[in-house]
């Protein structure tokens, strides 16, 4: 903070002293005059963004995690999404109309501020950007942000010819968690979008640690390889086949012609399936984890019993022996039919927490939310491949929606805002989550080697190879803060 003598270029001396009279007393008091707005105007949705978190964290340092959509990974499997995400951006939604781009040369008009867009790649959360690109008014009533998508049909077909508003929203994410916003011109009010090729871009990407498998026409510095030429060589004469010897019978007197015989491959005996356990463990010393901070008026109704609602942190639950629960764990047997669609999987809305706190359900089948509280209750969903719902279910009612897409899907409620949970949809051959030790079974694996795809909603995704005998297989995978794609809470 500036003192009296640390006159800072630009202000006057009036200000450095105001400046240097503030102690957090008195800061705690102005922020108690706007706390009120800010409670009714910061969107439910989150709990960090009630008036009491917000003066809270405002006196914590922020940390910054990276964005799923920022790993190596995600950008192996969409990294063609993100100039289209950028066209989508630019010449459909014409963000830079009010906001700033990477050089900060774009800006309609600089006193109806809009937040510059490259503070998406470091500072946003995914839900908050989301939220503010699907239906701003809904965040903040009588923002000046245009409604581009909640209220329409499909929209920019011409910039993305045959894809829904949620996946156009995915690519404009896309883009400006990785871009950051960027605009390829430099000069005013004037974009140029051929101005960065692909080439370009992917070395923009690769700058970033993204390395490429499926680029098999280009060389890691992002230049095309140029094909060898082929010199075809002369194919070899045939050679006339063999006859099979005649076999002739010496005591016939007219010897018969007599066939070989012809070898018969011994049935091969069945495979016996063996079963494969394993267990998940925290990699090190794992955070501790707080309770939840619900505050009695928002849990108003919640419980009827007398009791009160469960305020435990289920984002990371570590045992006493290292094992974390939740974890999604799955296996593809190659040859193998994925299990058929579940008609209806049970989700429970009670005592204000979403029962399970993880599923996973096959492709195509039907997440059937209830409500069991006396007070209402909403679904809100937030996928990539899936169409997102925001219904509203009131006491004693159900809800349903079907999932075609494999994908883990978050699931929230805007009334209350600590309810959080996840349905991990999946064509995957086999699946388990893990239990409060972290282990894991399958049956009916058949021997072989295997490729075992880790899910958790904080630590990420990993992968890890196992081989499965007759007699069975064993594994202890281990995860952490760094070891997987991390999710931004």
């Amino acid at each position: 903070m500036l003192t009296v003598t640390e006159k800072a270029p630009g202000l006057s001396s009036a200000v450095v002293a105001a400046g240097a009279d503030l102690t957090p007393a008195k800061v705690e008091a102005i922020e108690a005059g706007y706390a009120p707005e800010v409670a009714a105007n910061f969107p439910k949705l989150f709990d960090w963004a009630h008036a009491q978190g917000f003066r809270m964290t405002g006196r914590l340092p922020h940390e910054y995690e990276q964005v799923v959509r920022q790993s190596p990974s995600h950008l192996e499997e969409f990294a063609e999404r993100i100039p289209i995400g950028e066209k989508v951006g630019v010449e459909g939604v014409n963000c830079f109309e009010c906001h700033q781009g990477l050089d900060g040369s774009y800006q309609k008009d600089p006193i109806a501020w809009a937040p510059a867009l490259t503070n998406t790649q470091d500072r946003l959360r995914e839900e908050w950007v989301r939220e503010w690109i699907w239906n701003p008014a809904a965040v903040y009533p009588g923002t000046s942000m245009p409604d581009n998508f909640s209220a329409h049909e499909p929209q920019y077909q011409e910039q993305y010819p045959g894809s829904s508003n949620g996946v156009q929203i995915d690519a404009i994410m896309d883009w400006l968690y990785n871009l950051g916003g960027s605009a390829p011109s430099q000069s005013v009010g004037q974009l140029n979008l051929d101005a960065v090729d692909d080439d370009q871009l992917l070395a923009i990407l690769r700058s970033r640690g993204v390395q490429f498998t499926d680029m098999s026409d280009h060389n890691q510095a992002g230049e095309p390889v140029e094909e060898p030429e082929v010199i075809e060589e002369e194919e070899p004469l045939e050679e006339p086949a063999e006859e099979d010897p005649v076999l002739v019978d010496p005591e016939v007197e007219d010897p018969e012609v007599m066939e070989p015989e012809t070898p018969v491959d011994p049935i091969p005996a069945p495979v016996a399936a063996g079963s494969l356990v394993g267990r998940v463990v925290y990699d090190g010393v794992p955070p501790s984890m707080k309770p939840l901070v619900i505050k009695a008026d928002q849990a108003k109704g919640c419980c009827t019993d007398g009791s009160t609602v469960d305020n435990t942190d289920r984002s990371l639950m570590v045992s006493a022996g290292g094992g974390i629960q939740y974890v999604v764990v799955t296996l593809t047997v190659p040859g193998a039919s994925a299990p058929a669609p579940v008609d209806k999987h049970a989700l429970d809305q009670a005592k204000c927490r979403f029962e399970p706190h993880v599923s996973v359900v096959p492709v195509g089948t039907t997440l059937s939310f209830t409500n069991s509280d006396t007070v209402s209750h909403n679904v809100h969903t937030y996928s990539t491949k899936n169409d997102g719902q925001n219904k509203t279910i009131a006491a004693g009612g159900s809800y349903d929606m079907k999932v075609d897409k494999a994908e883990a899907i978050t699931i929230g409620c805007d009334i209350h805002p600590w309810m959080k949970s996840y349905a991990v949809v999946t064509d995957a051959t086999h699946w388990a989550v893990t239990d409060a030790d972290g282990s894991f079974s399958f049956v009916g694996v058949p021997p072989g080697e295997y490729r075992l795809q880790f899910w958790h909603e904080s630590l990420g995704k990993s992968k890890e190879t196992v081989t499965v005998t007759a007699a069975g297989g064993s594994l202890e995978a281990k995860m952490s803060q760094s070891s997987g794609r991390p999710r931004r809470r």
